[in-house]
């Protein structure tokens, strides 16, 4: 592209051509979770167990007040770290512990009548503040807790039948009418069931009356035919256990055996081969309570639980994603001030100009020769890119890039190199612009030859470009090296991990969770100092008399 602003003078503009960015983080779970340490949920005291749910972009905590009080309360977490002033929901009274799950933007929440009635009753709240009037669920002798889950856009409760000791469940059709209650084959109970929907199928997990600590599930994909139980090996419980599914696994949560007050874990990958469990250790989790509450949101795998019987507080920890945050950069628009590029440009007070120039005396008006000499003007160039997103703050991050710019020939630059936590970046390089120049002089004059190159100084050019987000969980080897693994996590986690450092997209073009990523625009700012305009310099200075 050529600007003529006079005969003498050839501008060209250098234009940034295509940049590509790859940006490789570390953000926050090695292949066997790392737990945060437990922190109390102020102000809050509980009888029993809690229940955890996402819903509507946060995070939800019910609970029966302290000292069986009947009262149903509930608190909320906008990021699963700090939570709000615990509410109560009114004209409740409860028994036991509740239940929470989300079925087409809705928050149900299931729980026994007060003084342990039996009674099965549930609210529903449509904005997470709001809570319908309770209503029961037919004529239902329980015992416990019920557990909701949805499977297939259907909500079922499953509980802890009061006379038979058997599990039963039932399902809700058109947002408020339960179906019948079927049992499950002939289980039969010690403590309250969970329930949880993991690769199409209906998880129940539970303990059994008859092998008091040990830890079955049994699944459906109809919700009708249920499989023949199977154990949970190496798995030993007090109490009920918690389900969720996280990192496209299903985990269960529970207290150790013998009311230890130790706080367990197991996984499952395929639903049926279930990793050895693991203690989540740490100072505030050696006498918990009765059974957890587990769930996920975002990237990360919440759990809370009751304190010691004699406080009754409400703890909390958490486990994170500890992999690969992946944010490819591509398709590079940038945005020049002043109505574009060419107006800016044409404004030289704004550039830097460097200059390289030959002045030459003709003393004969005839002097019948061509002029010509090769000029030279070599800058440096730098690139630096202030990310207001903290991609993995707990670790250093390989930034790899690639601009392309264009004189006569296609030339590039690219570095790969690391930056700090801060995760600002910047790169140079030395660049050489290389004309000739020429002219035959037919009258006597100074005459000046030469090129001068004008740059980009310091500034900040808006851009949009197309982001694709991915990322791949860490395991750590010898030392606390940190490798990557082949296993991609799920575009949602991708996707919080992405938000949970600091980064926002613009739009979402595309989300792709059988390929696990998510593509869209991301908007961000550039400072350059860049060579952007070069003029061929031929030109009759001064006549000579």
């Amino acid at each position: 592209m050529y600007l003529f602003t006079q005969s003498s003078w050839r501008l060209k503009i250098l234009g940034l051509g295509n940049a590509l960015f790859s940006i490789i983080s570390l953000a926050c779970a090695n292949e066997v979770l790392d737990w945060a340490e437990s922190q109390q949920i102020p102000n809050a005291s509980m009888t029993d167990s809690p229940a955890l749910a996402g819903f509507n972009g946060k995070l939800y905590l019910a609970y029966q007040g302290a000292g069986k009080s009947g009262q149903l309360w509930y608190t909320v977490s906008q990021d699963g770290n700090a939570w709000n002033q615990s509410k109560q929901i009114g004209n409740v009274a409860m028994s036991g512990s509740p239940s929470l799950a989300v079925l087409k933007d809705n928050l149900y929440l299931a729980y026994q009548g007060a003084g342990e009635s039996g009674q099965l009753w549930y609210t529903v709240s449509q904005d997470g503040n709001a809570w319908n009037p309770s209503k029961q669920i037919g004529n239902v002798a329980m015992l416990g807790s019920p557990s909701l889950a949805v499977l297939n856009d259907k909500l079922y409760l499953a509980y802890h039948h009061k006379d038979s000791h058997g599990l039963k469940y039932t399902t809700i059709e058109n947002g408020s009418h339960w179906g019948k209650h079927k049992t499950i084959r002939d289980i039969k109970l010690s403590r309250s069931p969970a329930l949880v929907a993991f690769n199409d199928e209906l998880y129940v997990v539970y303990q059994d009356n008859k092998r008091h600590g040990y830890l079955w599930y049994a699944t459906t994909r109809d919700g009708e035919s249920w499989t023949q139980p199977k154990l949970i090996p190496d798995a030993r419980l007090s109490g009920s256990p918690a389900l969720a599914v996280f990192d496209d696994k299903l985990y269960v949560a529970h207290q150790g055996m013998g009311q230890s007050g130790r706080l367990w874990y197991a996984a499952t990958s395929d639903g049926e081969n279930w990793a050895k469990g693991h203690q989540i250790s740490g100072s505030n989790m050696w006498s918990m309570s009765c059974s957890p509450a587990l769930a996920s949101f975002g990237d990360k795998l919440c759990l809370s639980y009751g304190g010691a019987l004699k406080n009754s507080k409400i703890w909390y920890t958490k486990a994170c994603i500890k992999g690969f945050l992946r944010v490819s950069l591509k398709d590079f628009n940038f945005t020049f001030p002043n109505g574009g590029m060419e107006k800016y440009l044409q404004d030289k007070k704004q550039l830097i100009e460097m200059v390289s120039i030959q002045r030459l005396e003709v003393v004969d008006d005839a002097l019948g020769v061509n002029i010509s000499n090769i000029y030279e003007r070599s800058i440096e160039e730098t690139f630096s890119w202030e990310l207001a997103q903290k991609l993995g703050t707990q670790v250093s991050a390989k930034v790899e890039c690639g601009l392309v710019g264009f004189v006569k020939d296609e030339t590039s630059v690219s570095a790969s190199f690391e930056v700090s936590a801060n995760q600002n970046w910047s790169t140079s390089r030395t660049r050489k612009f290389t004309v000739t120049a020429g002219m035959a002089p037919t009258a006597k004059g100074i005459y000046e030859l030469g090129l001068r190159v004008y740059c980009v100084n310091n500034q900040e050019l808006p851009f949009t470009a197309t982001a694709k987000l991915t990322a791949t969980p860490a395991i750590y080897g010898g030392k606390d090296a940190v490798h990557q693994t082949d296993r991609k996590l799920n575009a949602g986690i991708a996707a919080a991990l992405f938000e949970n450092s600091g980064g926002k997209m613009e739009e979402i073009t595309e989300r792709n969770e059988e390929k696990k990523y998510i593509k869209g625009i991301m908007k961000g700012k550039m400072k350059a100092t860049y060579g952007v305009l070069e003029e061929v310099i031929a030109r009759k200075i001064k006549p000579i008399n």
